[in-house]
């Protein structure tokens, strides 16, 4: 009995050792890229908080490379902060709006999940692809020194003024839109002017005239005011007279002294009084919104003021009325550009212009009221 029992207990011992020498069962790490761990928890909070205050390259630092979609947003919004810094550091400029592309592009290859998101990166995308468009036909038509007589540096002048007019309505609204869209009309203008002055084409100069005042009334400036007024000149050309031998006039008769012309308002600038737009989203599939414009001087409304709708694609003048109102309806969606281009007490009018959005749904009705200052 007592052997039986130790057979049992080396048995019973051998199964315990083998036991013992089986391999062990795996224990589970924690991944330091396991978003529960304390580690990234933190780094996560560091990230979230660093969006918020503005800190946008150290909320890409922070984040890294994410997978999950909390986090693939959070660095989404982060480089897209990156590029509106870019852009508002240095407005108008070229390399700075590349640096921007740049970022955005990053951000859209994450793919975000959030629609609103998402829409804001293309159309800031759309816009900065718009702006650099414009300024690479222009140096690419400066680099070229061709004659303003062939027909080639006129269409592509053309081209260049179509583009720097959509560039100037471009949603969402950046800043140095507005310097560029001018830039590139100057450049236009002076390939048509070149032209008419060869050939003395006056329908080359009226054209060149209206890219100068389109520049002008996005962005003032001496270049833009001395380009309306010299090409005003060769359009209309002060006319040198010599005045005739004045005969004795009789004892009876009095000289008769010509009418002069009203006096026009020097140096009258307009201002936008009011405006009414819409929000920037939604496509309603309709081309049924209108914009209603008013012209206001000194002394109440202003007839015959000459007044720009356009987005780019699309381009109207109107005249106002005895009321001082004019419009425009059948708009579809987009961001429309509101231009004050003349009136018949200041002439030329610099600097009137502002921008309204519409879904082209009937409802949607802008205004936009200009006022002598």
């Amino acid at each position: 009995m007592l052997r039986v029992c130790k057979l049992i207990a080396s048995v019973l011992l051998a199964v315990a050792l083998a036991a013992c020498a089986g391999p062990a069962a795996p224990v589970v790490t924690p991944s330091s890229n396991d978003p529960a761990t304390p580690v990234e928890a933190a780094a996560l909070s560091d990230a979230r908080v660093a969006l918020e205050r503005g800190d946008h390259a150290a909320a890409v630092e922070l984040l890294g490379a994410p997978v999950d979609p909390a986090r693939v947003e959070m660095l989404a919004r982060a480089r897209m902060g990156l590029a509106r810094e870019a852009i508002v550091a240095a407005p108008g400029e070229a390399r700075a709006l590349r640096t921007a592309l740049d970022q955005v592009g990053l951000a859209l290859a994450l793919h975000p999940n959030e629609p609103a998101l998402r829409d804001e990166l293309l159309g800031l995308e759309r816009a900065l692809v718009t702006l650099l468009a414009v300024e690479d036909l222009r140096l690419a038509l400066l680099a070229r020194q061709i004659v303003a007589e062939d027909p080639s540096a006129l269409d592509m002048a053309r081209a260049l003024a179509g583009r720097a007019s959509v560039a100037a309505a471009t949603e969402p609204h950046l800043p140095g839109a507005e310097r560029i869209a001018a830039t590139g009309l100057l450049a236009a203008a002076g390939v048509f002017e070149q032209a008419g002055d060869s050939a003395r084409d006056p329908a080359s100069w009226q054209e060149a005239h209206q890219f100068c005042e389109r520049a002008m009334a996005l962005q003032a400036s001496d270049a833009a005011q001395s380009c309306v007024e010299r090409l005003a000149s060769k359009l209309n050309p002060p006319i040198a007279t010599t005045a005739p031998a004045t005969p004795a006039a009789l004892p009876s008769q009095r000289p008769t002294v010509a009418p002069r012309p009203p006096a026009r308002s020097a140096g009258a600038t307009f201002g936008v009084a009011q405006r009414k737009s819409f929000d920037g989203t939604g496509n309603s599939g309709q081309f049924a919104s209108c914009i209603d414009v008013q012209v206001l001087g000194p002394g109440g409304p202003i007839a015959g003021a000459v007044l720009g709708i356009n987005n780019g694609d699309h381009s109207y003048q109107n005249q106002t009325d005895a009321s001082g109102y004019a419009g425009r309806c059948g708009l579809g969606a987009s961001t429309w550009s509101v231009v004050l281009f003349w009136t018949p007490r200041t002439g030329n009018v610099a600097g009137a212009t502002t921008t309204v959005y519409l879904n082209g749904a009937p409802d949607q009705r802008a205004a936009v009221v200009f006022r002598a200052r």
